[in-house]
């Protein structure tokens, strides 16, 4: 089986939805905690999976080597990433020493380990950047010859069956939702704040569930050598705040005239990734244009998942 963790949430549920729909084939085992499950059950309703186990389970039976745990790769999105969250010691637990856990595992069987960081993470201002630069420095520190483990460095993801983030869904997501709801779109400051003109890069989730798949492909049909192992998501456009708002109210079809709120800036202020120059990206097939185009369908034909 392929375990997903955090595979009810937002990225691992369309990467459970890719390879349903590319590799039937393959058995999938969900795992996630399902304590707040309502928010999440839209996620999964359609999936169709081998298997489910609770994140604790899961991490029990890893931890035991469990032989009846059949794996052949690991996708590991079961990360907090609330960075509001101010519970460090719960944060280390799941965010590295899990994390570490189920590096170790598939280090020990030798198959495909796939995680993902926030692209400022290395800013290390919360605990959560910090646990997630910490996990991936300790991967680095373990370079192995052909180790089959893959690092994405992600920013700015948008796309269906994020509503259960509440504040930390994308940017786009409450800029659609006030587009939808209030026939208005609102920023914070005014047009020519700096926050509004600087330029971001958003990463359609489809497109990373994807980018998954594909590496899960690449790792399965031979080895690869340690040194490639994190890649960054890239979009070819990049985007203002502002641009990306007259980009809603269109699609939207409402007034691109907007409302200003007398704040610095918004709780929804999107991340500025500085990508590598001695990197070599991924890059997303979806543009900004197209992509809000398909969200906009999407949330009309959902509407109770911007409630």
């Amino acid at each position: 089986m392929i375990a997903i963790t955090g595979g009810a949430g937002f990225i691992g549920s369309h990467i459970a939805r890719k390879f349903n729909e590319i590799h039937s084939e393959e058995d999938l085992l969900l795992v996630d905690d399902l304590t707040a499950g309502q928010q999440k059950l839209r996620n999964i309703a359609d999936l169709k999976i081998a298997d489910y186990l609770d994140k604790e389970q899961f991490r029990t039976r890893v931890e035991k080597e469990d032989k009846n745990l059949k794996l052949k790769a690991v996708f590991h999105y079961g990360a907090c990433t609330d960075r509001s969250e101010g519970d460090g010691r719960y944060v280390m637990d799941n965010n590295y020493h899990y994390s570490k856990t189920l590096l170790h595992y598939c280090l020990n069987k030798k198959i495909p380990f796939i995680y993902a960081i926030s692209t400022q993470a290395e800013k290390k201002t919360n605990m959560v950047d910090y646990s997630q630069w910490l996990f991936d420095q300790y991967v680095r520190n373990r370079r192995e010859p052909n180790s089959r483990i893959k690092s994405l460095r992600l920013s700015n993801v948008y796309g269906p069956y994020e509503q259960h983030k509440g504040p930390q869904a994308s940017c786009i997501f409450h800029l659609c939702r006030q587009a939808l709801h209030q026939q208005r779109i609102h920023l914070h400051g005014s047009a020519e704040a700096e926050h509004n003109k600087k330029k971001y890069q958003f990463l359609w989730v489809k497109d990373i569930a994807v980018t998954n798949v594909h590496l899960y492909t690449e790792l399965s049909e031979k080895n690869m050598d340690y040194h490639e192992t994190s890649r960054y998501i890239v979009n070819a456009d990049t985007i203002s705040l502002y641009e990306l708002a007259v980009i809603i109210a269109q699609k939207a079809g409402i007034s691109t005239d907007m409302q200003y709120l007398n704040t610095k800036s918004g709780n929804y202020t999107p991340v500025h990734s500085i990508i590598p120059t001695d990197s070599s990206p991924f890059t997303c097939e979806t543009s900004v244009f197209n992509g809000i185009a398909m969200y906009i369908r999407w949330l009309n034909d959902n509407a109770e998942s911007i409630e």
